[in-house]
Formats: C-alpha cells, structure tokens, sequence
C-alpha cells in the first residue's frame, strides 16, 4: 500500500478548512437568498401606493391579436360580453386589495344584480383585476395592466362603483376550494368592466 499518498495532519486542516468553508458559504448564500423574498402582501400600504403605469396604445391589428385558442372578437359590441357573462353585477370597490396568481384579487360589495345565480345585493365578491407587478430594478417596482386590458386598464378605485361582466375563476381539479369563496375573473372583453 505504499502507492496511497500519506497525507499530513497539516494536509487534513487545510482540506478540512476549505469543505468548511465552502459549508459556510452556502449556508450564508442560502439564508441571504430566503432573506431577499418579499411578501408582496405584507405591507398594504406600500402595496396601494404603487405607482401604475399604463402600456402606449399600439396598433389592434399587430399586437392585440387574440391567441388561436381564443374566440374574441376585439369588434364585439357589447350584447356579446353579456351573452357569455354568467354573472353581472353592479360593485363598489371596498378597498381591499391583495396580490396573488400575477393579478390584483380586489373585494367588490354587490349594489345591484342584473344576471347570476346565487349573487345578492351586500355580498362581497373576489374580482381579480387583470394587472401584475413589473420589477425594472431590485429597488423599483409598479404595477402594470396585463392581457388584452395591457393599454387601457385602470385599477378600480376605492369608493368607486363598477359595472363588471364576471365568470368564476376556473382551478385546476387537484385544488381544494372546499370553504373557500368563489373568486370571479372580469370576461376579455373591451366592454367587461365600466366605469
């Protein structure tokens, strides 16, 4: 056994330091990684003070081409949104606001019903709003309509009250919505949310 290197007490800690090191360097790494996620949630204020930028308008024919899967026609007129709409309903936004999926999920109090079962006047209901938060730098964030709302979108307004053009969210099969509300999503659609 004479071709095994022998290997010094001196060779020991320096090898030993260095896994060591490396040991140390990862812990740090990872703990500074889980310190850098933010809770978007966390700070409210912060959150409803985020500066909102809208999209330039941009040509219907080159950018706002619906996806094949798609059967929206951007020259519906308005009898369209209300014949695939399950639920539409007079709301005003309460304030509260919550961001999760890449949208803004906004309680709205029900003032009047025009179509939807199960909908009453005083019900709150979950409407998420087609915007998401854009990161431009570590420090700088805001948020920003996305989907076919992209150039035209305004975040609903505490106070304000809304004539909304509504369909449940759809979850995949696997989730557990048992006691959980339903949460409604505005139709793609030009006329899905007035003002």
């Amino acid at each position: 056994m004479r071709w095994l290197p022998v290997i010094t007490s001196r060779a020991r800690f320096v090898w030993g330091s260095v896994w060591a090191g490396l040991v140390v360097v990862c812990v740090v790494v990872g703990i500074y990684t889980r310190l850098s996620f933010t809770d978007i949630n966390a700070d409210m204020d912060r959150l409803l003070d985020m500066p909102y930028r809208a999209m330039p308008a941009f040509s219907l024919d080159q950018d706002m081409v619906p996806e094949p899967d798609r059967t929206l026609d951007l020259h519906a007129g308005p009898a369209d949104v209300i014949a695939r709409s399950p639920v539409i309903v007079s709301c005003v936004f309460e304030g509260d606001r919550r961001y999760q999926y890449q949208s803004f999920l906004s309680d709205m109090r029900v003032v009047r019903v025009y179509q939807g079962d199960g909908i009453a006047v005083g019900q709150i209901l979950p409407v998420f709003e087609p915007a998401r938060i854009v990161k431009d730098s570590p420090t700088s964030q805001y948020a920003m309509p996305s989907g076919m709302y992209a150039s035209g979108y305004v975040m609903m307004e505490e106070g304000g009250t809304y004539l909304l053009f509504l369909a449940a969210k759809v979850y995949a099969a696997e989730e557990d919505r048992t006691g959980k509300p339903t949460e409604y999503v505005m139709q793609e659609h030009p006329y899905a949310n007035l003002a």
